[in-house]
């Protein structure tokens, strides 16, 4: 925080201690203290360094009058859920909760007294109870499913709650960057392939920016296609 204060917005890479072993997930402590700072939010990523995040201070950041004191716990949730539905439409209390440690009761809660006040309305997929909005289920009449391809990003919101991909779409992806090689099952950087509503395929590609020319290591195709 002191080097940040004094020197600017830095990256991991301009402090120099060094992490503890080679294996995959291991972090250096400078790395570690950053991504706690941040997650604490007392620093703020404003942009990146060829891939790399940028920490800078939060006050250095955040636009003027912009209110950072603690939100409570309830405020918290009603925030995360107007996100949850802008982004993915429908969403179970417990997703609305993701990567939200010791949230899951609270949210619920609130998701409950939001569906009494009718911001949400509960919706049955499956055997599965969900929220969503009056004005998303209003979308369902209004909008027609495209027909064309769409090779998405891993990180794409659909995708990135893998049992909420899977309970939905019946569709399991695991991105294999993270994989050892030896248990690759598609490929490296495998992208699925979303076609209207429905999961088609999965295509591990690579661009040759010398050539100019895209590769298409593997296309798999699903079994229902």
């Amino acid at each position: 925080m002191q080097r940040i204060r004094e020197e600017g917005p830095l990256t991991a890479k301009d402090f120099t201690d060094k992490k503890s072993s080679d294996a995959m997930w291991a972090r250096s402590p400078s790395k570690r203290a950053l991504e706690t700072l941040f997650m604490e939010g007392e620093l703020k990523i404003p942009r990146r360094k060829n891939f790399h995040k940028v920490s800078d201070l939060r006050e250095r950041v955040l636009p003027e009058g912009v209110d950072a004191s603690m939100p409570s716990q309830d405020e918290l949730c009603r925030h995360l859920i107007v996100n949850n539905m802008r982004a993915h439409g429908l969403a179970l209390s417990s997703e609305m909760a993701y990567l939200r440690k010791g949230l899951g009761r609270q949210m619920a809660q609130t998701a409950a007294d939001m569906a009494e006040e009718e911001i949400l309305q509960r919706i049955r997929v499956g055997d599965q109870e969900y929220y969503s909005t009056t004005e998303n289920l209003d979308k369902l009449e209004q909008k027609q499913l495209s027909p064309k391809l769409r090779i998405l990003s891993p990180f794409d919101n659909a995708l990135i709650q893998l049992k909420r991909l899977s309970s939905l779409f019946g569709f399991d992806y695991q991105i294999e960057c993270y994989v050892p090689k030896a248990k690759r099952k598609y490929g490296y950087f495998c992208l699925p392939v979303m076609r209207g509503n429905r999961f088609v395929a999965r295509l591990d590609a690579k661009a040759d920016r010398k050539t100019g020319e895209f590769h298409v290591l593997n296309l798999y195709l699903e079994d229902s296609v």
